[in-house]
């Protein structure tokens, strides 16, 4: 099953002090795996992304060129995490994203979080 769509305009996180500025958009829908199990497919488009994150996961530090739906309506308090409580690992470990030489970031991203909203 799938649903509407919902997007988000983003930016860099709260207490960000690097020199990338990533901004864009990023949209998301509730769909289900072939195992049945429910995901989130993120549609992603972002700028002025850190050209580091075209290079392999082992050579980042543990959160560079990730992004996660939080509980909260706004990036000035951000709360922990969305994902199913029955879920045995953080699902948004997965979610890291690859930019090309020039910041830009153009893809696709499933999540299991076991969620049927992001609400």
């Amino acid at each position: 099953a799938s649903a509407a769509a919902a997007s988000a305009w983003v930016t860099t996180v709260q207490g960000y002090d690097g020199i990338w500025r990533t901004f864009g958009r990023i949209t998301v829908k509730v769909t289900s795996r072939p195992d049945g199990e429910v995901a989130n497919e993120f549609h992603i488009l972002l700028e002025d992304a850190d050209p580091d994150c075209a290079k392999p996961k082992e050579l980042l530090p543990k959160n560079a060129c990730t992004f996660a739906v939080h509980h909260g309506t706004d990036c000035e308090e951000i709360g922990q995490k969305l994902w199913h409580s029955t879920l045995e690992k953080d699902p948004w470990n997965a979610a890291r994203y690859t930019s090309s030489p020039d910041g830009v970031v153009r893809g696709e991203i499933v999540i299991a979080t076991g969620l049927d909203q992001l609400a």
